[in-house]
């Protein structure tokens, strides 16, 4: 696999991890998700393999800080694949579950889709296409067990071929334990 496909996926995959949980906890959020800005705090870890998962082609630490504003129809997910920083904004189609979703970058565009009305506690179901020297599509699916958020993505090439997935496995935790785990 060229390490310029690897990274440009990574990059792209990790930079949706989905929505948020329902496990609110003081220590993990600031903010009201009913009235206003609810803001919550995932640790955990991200990897690329390929289509069977037999192969390792990366493993990274991921932190993240999703902001969630239902009175703007919007999330805002700041993350750190290692110690990279990368925003994805996602914004609310009105009268549906179905969040348009980019990167600050522009590097990929497409749907999130929403189990439920729950922003906070629905799986997702992912539809994204991405561009630049290794475009090509992303699918899959991101399910909440407990206080864990586990994504299972695959990229297939422009002409439908499987080439990588990602697992990425994130746990909430508090801001303080965010503050503590950010990059130097």
């Amino acid at each position: 696999m060229h390490p310029s496909f690897l990274h440009t996926t990574t990059f792209c995959l990790m930079a949706l991890l989905g929505c948020t949980n329902d496990k609110r906890t003081e220590s993990s959020s600031t903010g009201d998700a009913e009235t206003g800005p609810y803001t919550q705090f995932l640790q955990g870890t991200f990897e690329t393999t390929s289509p069977d998962g037999s192969v390792t082609y990366e493993a990274v630490d991921v932190l993240a800080q999703r902001t969630i504003d239902s009175a703007a129809g919007t999330i805002v997910e700041d993350t750190f694949h290692g110690d990279e920083p990368r925003t994805t904004i996602f914004t609310l189609q009105p009268g549906t579950l179905i969040f348009d979703v980019t990167d600050e970058d522009n590097t990929f565009a497409g749907t999130i889709t929403f189990e439920s009305d729950d922003w906070v506690g629905s799986n997702v179901t992912y539809d994204l296409e991405i561009f630049g020297d290794y475009p090509g599509s992303i699918t899959g699916t991101g399910i909440w067990q407990a206080d864990t958020y586990i994504t299972d993505k695959e990229f297939a090439n422009p002409m439908g071929t499987i080439e990588a997935r990602t697992v990425e496995v994130l746990t909430v935790i508090s801001e303080e334990q965010y503050a503590a785990a950010l990059p130097e």
